[in-house]
C-alpha cells in the first residue's frame, strides 16, 4: 500500500467528519472531532479515541434475547465499538408515538460489556431501497410518494420529492437524538450516527415522478452553479470532465450543463455491456446530468434529517456509500445520487450537516477508493468492507442483503469483524483469506483486525 494512504488511514479512519461542537444541552466532552497535528481525531471524554469496531447484522440489535450472549463475546474479541441498527419502524410504529425500548436495551447491552456504539439510522432508505420505515408511511403513497422509473413503474424507493416524508423522517430522527442525549449525554456510549444507509436511486438513473421531471427541465440551481464556479480549482476531476465535455456552461438545464441523461428505451441495466465495456465505464461518469440531479436531491434530503438530529444532540454524523463498480458501472445499477466521489462537491455544498462521506468497500481497488474518498479534506471512514474486496451482487433482494453485510456471522453466531475502522494501526493483524461468499455459507471465525487492506 502506498505510504500516503497508510498515513491517511492512521489519522483519519477513526474520525467521522468536520468539527462538531457540543450543543448547549451537553457537556463539552461529548463525542466530537478536533483538528490535531494536521488531522482530525475523534475525541471522547476529552481524549482521542481509536475505534476498533465491528458491525452487527441488520436486525440483530432488535432482539435483546439474541444479543444477550453476543455482547460479551464481542468484547472478548477486543472490540471497543459496535455498529448497530435502529430503524424508524422500531421507534415510531404509530405516528407521533415513540418507543425507545430497543434503543435503551441496546445501550444497556453495550455498556454491560464496556462497549461503545455507532448507531445506524435506517429511516427512508436502506441499500437504496425503502423497507425500514413504519407501516403508516408505506401505506400512504399519496402523502409519502414513491419514486418512478422512466416507464412510469413505481419503485420500492421513497422519492426525494416527498417533503412530507423528509419532514417525518427528520422529526423521528430528531426525537431519537433527543432521547440519546437524555440517556447518554453524559456517559457517551454513542459516539456517532450514520444517517440512512447507502442512499441513491436503483433501477433507473433518476426519479421520474412529475415533480422530478419538472425540476429536471428547469435550470440547474443558481447557487450550485455559483459554488462550482467558485471552487472550480478543487472540484472532483470526474465532475470537471463532464462539465468541460459539455462546454463549461455557467447556466442551463441539467442536460444543457452536464450532457444527456439515460435514454428511456433500448438500454437494459447492465445487459448491454461486455466485460471490457464495464471495466472502462465504471471508472467514468455515465448520464452525468441524471446522477448529479439525484445527488442534489438526496444531499438536501439527508442534510435536513441530519440538521434536525444535530439540533438535539450534536455528535458526528456520516453517510455511507454503495460504490460504483464493474458489475454496476452506470447510475441506477448502483444507487444514483449517492455520495460517490464524482458528486462529493454537490454533497459538500448541499449537506454541510453530514460530517463525512464514507465508502463501503466491496471491491479490490481499496487503495484507489480510499484516495478518492480523502480528497478535499474528507476524513476516511470505512463502515463496511470484506476481506479480499469481493464485489457485491444485486441479483435478488435476499442476495443483496447477504452481500451487503460486512460483518458476517461466524459459526458461533458472533459477528465477524468486517467494519474495521482503524486501518494502519500497528497493533492489528491482517485477516485470514475468506472463500467467495455463497448463500447459507457458514463462515469461519475471523481474527479481529484493522488492516484488512494488506496484500
Amino acid at each position: 500500500m502506498k505510504k500516503h494512504i497508510k498515513n491517511l488511514f492512521l489519522f483519519t479512519l477513526i474520525t467521522s467528519g468536520t468539527l462538531a461542537f457540543g450543543s448547549p444541552t451537553t457537556d463539552n466532552s461529548a463525542p466530537h472531532l478536533e483538528l490535531r497535528h494536521g488531522a482530525k481525531q475523534l475525541v471522547v471524554d476529552s481524549k482521542p479515541f481509536l475505534m476498533l469496531a465491528g458491525e452487527l447484522g441488520n436486525s440483530a440489535s432488535s432482539s435483546t434475547a439474541w444479543m444477550k450472549p453476543i455482547w460479551p463475546q464481542l468484547a472478548q474479541r477486543n472490540l471497543n465499538t459496535v455498529l448497530a441498527v435502529i430503524s424508524w419502524q422500531m421507534i415510531e410504529p404509530v405516528e407521533g408515538k415513540f418507543d425507545f425500548s430497543s434503543v435503551d436495551e441496546c445501550l444497556e447491552g453495550a455498556r454491560a460489556s464496556h462497549l461503545h456504539l455507532v448507531i445506524l439510522w435506517f429511516g427512508s432508505w436502506k441499500n437504496g431501497e425503502s423497507s425500514y420505515q413504519p407501516d403508516w408511511v408505506k401505506s400512504n403513497p399519496q402523502r409519502f410518494p414513491w419514486a418512478k422509473d422512466g416507464n412510469g413503474n413505481t419503485l420500492n424507493i421513497i422519492s426525494t420529492f416527498g417533503d412530507a416524508t423528509r419532514d417525518a423522517d427528520a422529526k423521528a430522527f430528531a426525537t431519537l437524538m433527543r432521547h440519546i442525549r437524555e440517556v447518554d449525554g453524559k456517559q457517551h456510549t454513542v459516539l456517532m450516527m450514520q444517517v440512512e444507509n447507502e442512499v441513491g436511486l436503483l433501477h433507473d438513473s433518476r426519479d421520474h415522478v412529475p415533480a422530478a421531471n419538472a425540476a429536471y427541465a428547469r435550470p440547474v440551481p443558481r447557487e450550485l452553479m455559483n459554488y462550482l464556479l467558485q471552487h472550480k480549482a478543487t472540484l472532483a476531476p470526474e465532475l470537471l470532465d463532464v462539465w468541460a465535455a459539455n462546454g463549461n456552461k455557467t447556466s442551463g438545464t441539467w442536460e444543457e450543463v452536464f450532457g444527456p441523461g439515460k435514454p428511456q428505451s433500448g438500454v437494459p441495466n447492465n445487459a448491454d455491456l461486455t466485460p471490457e465495456m464495464r471495466n472502462t465505464l465504471w471508472r467514468k461518469v455515465t448520464w452525468g446530468s441524471d446522477e448529479f440531479f439525484m445527488a442534489w436531491r438526496y444531499s438536501m434530503y439527508l442534510n435536513k434529517v441530519a440538521a434536525a438530529g444535530k439540533a438535539e444532540y450534536n455528535i458526528p454524523m456520516y453517510c455511507n456509500t454503495w460504490l460504483q463498480q464493474p458489475t454496476q458501472a452506470r447510475p441506477g445499477e448502483y444507487p444514483s445520487g449517492g455520495p460517490e466521489p464524482q458528486v462529493h462537491d454537490i454533497w459538500r455544498f448541499y449537506a454541510p450537516n453530514i460530517d463525512i462521506l464514507a465508502p463501503d468497500i466491496y471491491i479490490p481497488q481499496f487503495d484507489d477508493t480510499c484516495a478518492r474518498f480523502t480528497r478535499n479534506g474528507n476524513p476516511l471512514f470505512v463502515p463496511e468492507t470484506s476481506a479480499g474486496g469481493r464485489e457485491r451482487k444485486i441479483s435478488s433482494p435476499r442476495s443483496s442483503r447477504i452481500m451487503a453485510s460486512a460483518s458476517r456471522r461466524s459459526e458461533s453466531n458472533v459477528p465477524a469483524v468486517g467494519a474495521v475502522l482503524a486501518v494502519g494501526d500497528s497493533r492489528c493483524q491482517a485477516p485470514t483469506k475468506q472463500p467467495p461468499p455463497r448463500r447459507r455459507t457458514r463462515w469461519p471465525k475471523l481474527t479481529p483486525s484493522c488492516n484488512i487492506s494488506r496484500r
